[in-house]
Parts: structure tokens; C-alpha cells; sequence
């Protein structure tokens, strides 16, 4: 059989790796509908290939496959809503994840979807809705597990594929806009974007304009920082704030407001 010969090549070049995942000391293979063309003997592909891995399977079906040991959530798209995140697919899939214990679930979170620029486009779009599409995909894990009841296994789903727009290498937009200014010792500064996106933001000073000074960490919903403890050297200053996002969201940098200390 076919799969029992992939499987036996993969043991013996891959998964004998000691980087290859392996749970409990057993190699994790991950399938996408391998019974496309044909249910296979699972049972007898399990008892005919090294290694004794476990077998993981798709969706919340997955769990009740045959031999599985586990399943994986993946980006499923409604082309008929781009807004559409899948909501019902992972509540799905975590509620079958928690009722078919101890089989591994991969919980996934991903920032959208978008094919469109790909040669082989199907023109299939989640939208990114400046980050909110990452946030809601971690929100739903957090309605079925806890510190207490953990997660085993999370994907960034396809985290640096670029034709797809789901790589976060170079950090999601969250469309965030921080504008600074001075009113005498008072820098104050607005934002415009969703502030769940922020982490906090961090105030600087320079002489320069090239070397920063950080002056202070302030929470989010804080948009005002006195200049006046600090007890600068008369002089010109500029001043900046940087909003520093949520891990995986760029962070975005006020304009130049001007400060002149000791007038």
C-alpha cells in the first residue's frame, strides 16, 4: 500500500529527527482528507509503519476517524462573507476537541485569508478587520480552555504564507494612528484604531531626533504624560509616543510634537 510506503519513508528520513514534534516519544503526522480518493485500511496502515506515531487528523471529524489520535483546525472560508472568521467551525472543533479526551487537538489562530494577488487565486478572502480577526480567533479558545485546562497544541496557521496574506513575519496592521502634541508641560497624545490592539505605549524624548530617551510606560486608555517630573535642561526637545502593540501587531510611532523645557 501506497501509504504505508510514504509513512515508512517519512519515519525513517524525518520523524527519527530530534527535531521532528513528537508527543509522549511518539512522531505526530498530520493528514489533510487523505480518504479524498478512497477510505483506507487504517488499521492496517497503524500496524505496518514504524515509529508507532500518532495519527492526526482534520476538522471535528477528525476525532472520530479511524486509528486518530488527534485532529487539527485549519482556515475554513465562507466565499459568501468575507467576515465571516469561522466562529461556528472553531466552537465546533474545540467542543468536540474537549468531549474526545485524550485524543491532541491544534487549536489554530490566524490573522485572515486573502488569495486574490495568488496565479491560482479562488478568490477566497477572511478579512483582517485591522487585527480583530487574530484577537477573536484567540477569544474562542478562551470559552473552552483555561490555565486550568489547557490547550495541549496551537497553530499560527500559516504563519508566513505570503500568497495567501496569513504571514504575520512582518506584524499585523492593526490601522492604528497616534497623533502627539505639547501644551505646555503636558504631552498628550489621541489614537485612532481599536486600542485592544495596543499593549501599551511608551513616551520618548531626544535632542536629536535620531536618539530616544524612553521616558515612561503608560497603559492604554492613558493618553497624557507630565513633562514637568522630570526636570529637563532648558532647551529644545522633541518628543515622540510610540503605541507598542499585543505580540504579533506592529508598532506604530506618533508624529514629532515639539517641547521646550525651562520657558
Amino acid at each position: 500500500m501506497q501509504m504505508i510506503t510514504d509513512l515508512t519513508y517519512a519515519y525513517n528520513n524525518f520523524e527519527t529527527s530530534p527535531a521532528y514534534m513528537k508527543i509522549d516519544g511518539r512522531p505526530a503526522v498530520f493528514f489533510f482528507d487523505p480518504d479524498r480518493f478512497g477510505t483506507l485500511d487504517w488499521q492496517r496502515i497503524a500496524a505496518n509503519v514504524p515509529g508507532n506515531p500518532l495519527f492526526i487528523f482534520q476538522n471535528s471529524g477528525g476525532f472520530t476517524h479511524s486509528q486518530s489520535n488527534g485532529s487539527i483546525s485549519w482556515v475554513m472560508i465562507d466565499t459568501s462573507d468575507a467576515n465571516d472568521w469561522s466562529q461556528s467551525y472553531l466552537d465546533s472543533f474545540y467542543a468536540a476537541g474537549m468531549s474526545h479526551s485524550p485524543t491532541h487537538p491544534f487549536g489554530a489562530t490566524y490573522k485572515g485569508f486573502n488569495d486574490t494577488q495568488a496565479s491560482w487565486s479562488a478568490n477566497r478572502i477572511v478579512n483582517q478587520n485591522c487585527g480583530q480577526t487574530w484577537l477573536s480567533t484567540f477569544s474562542e479558545i478562551g470559552k473552552y480552555y483555561s490555565a486550568a485546562t489547557q490547550l495541549e497544541s496551537l497553530q499560527l496557521v500559516t504563519w508566513n504564507d505570503y500568497e495567501e496574506a496569513t504571514e504575520i513575519e512582518s506584524g499585523i496592521d492593526n490601522c492604528v494612528a497616534v497623533s502627539a502634541s505639547i501644551s505646555g508641560n503636558q504631552l498628550t497624545w489621541t489614537v485612532s484604531g481599536n486600542e485592544s490592539t495596543i499593549d501599551h505605549y511608551v513616551p520618548f524624548i531626544s535632542i536629536d531626533g535620531e536618539n530616544l530617551m524612553l521616558l515612561s510606560d503608560v497603559q492604554p486608555g492613558t493618553h497624557t504624560l507630565d513633562l514637568s517630573p522630570y526636570h529637563l535642561a532648558p532647551g529644545s526637545y522633541s518628543v515622540y509616543v510610540k503605541a507598542v502593540g499585543k505580540p504579533s501587531f506592529r508598532n506604530q510611532m506618533s508624529n514629532r510634537a515639539a517641547f521646550a523645557a525651562g520657558s
